[in-house]
Order: structure tokens, then sequence, then C-alpha cells
């Protein structure tokens, strides 16, 4: 919606069938590609932060996010955002902690996950509005 507010009619957004790329949608508009990836989180939630993939990072303009909701109404507050800037590539998440498995081996130990990193929540800029994410994403009209 708020891409058709600013006249931008033919907007491309695509969907992938299935998340090998770590991304789960691909949008076009304002002459700038994002690779997303959207993540959500309860306000009251004690997540500290979110797994990312290292093939996201490798897309040229990838981005991270998270959209915060109400525990009680479900309705969207806030959103959070970790990406470079417009046509830019994610900041370097191999500086971040490895992402571990959920499930333990016999031993009771987690195994790190190949090319994940868990970026802190912390790095994530916020949004109160759609509007502001847009301009962040796409760059200012």
């Amino acid at each position: 919606m708020e891409m058709w507010k600013r006249g931008h009619y033919s907007a491309e957004i695509l969907r992938a069938e299935f998340d090998a790329g770590g991304y789960d949608l691909v949008i076009c508009a304002n002459g700038v590609t994002r690779h997303v990836q959207l993540k959500t989180k309860n306000l009251s939630g004690s997540r500290a932060s979110f797994g990312t993939s290292q093939s996201l990072a490798d897309q040229p303009s990838g981005c991270v996010v998270v959209v915060y909701v109400d525990d009680r109404t479900l309705a969207i507050q806030r959103y959070g955002l970790f990406a470079g800037p417009p046509g830019h590539p994610l900041p370097n998440i191999k500086d971040f902690r490895p992402t571990k498995h959920t499930k333990a081996d016999s031993r009771g130990r987690k195994a790190e996950r190949k090319q994940r990193y868990e970026v802190p929540k912390s790095k994530f800029k916020v949004f109160d509005c759609v509007a502001g994410l847009y301009d962040a994403l796409f760059g200012p009209e």
C-alpha cells in the first residue's frame, strides 16, 4: 500500500518457493531490488537476536525486516530493519556469533549451523511506521 500511496504502481513483489536463498520476498521499487527475510517478534518476547543466512548477505541488497506485534491483539506496533543503504548489501554478518541447531546430539551438544549468524536486536533500526521503513529500504522520494 505504501508503494501505491507514493505512485509506484509497477513495483514487483516476488515470493521464494523455498528458503534456500535466505529470503522470503524480492521487492523491486524505486530502482532498488531488495531480497527480504521476514521475521516476527511479540513485544513482550525476550528474543535478543535473529538468525540470518550468509545466502541473504550474498544478495546485492539483502535485508531483514522484523514485524513487532502486540501479544494480545496481534496489531503491528513497529518495524525493525537490518540492512545496508538502498542498493548495497547487508553489513558483514560473519562478525556475529554462529547460530546453533535447535536439537542436541547424543552428548547434549548443539552444533553450529553452517553459514548462519545471530544478528543482535540492537543492530536493527526501528521504525514506528511503514513510511519510514519504505524510505530506508528504497530511498526517499
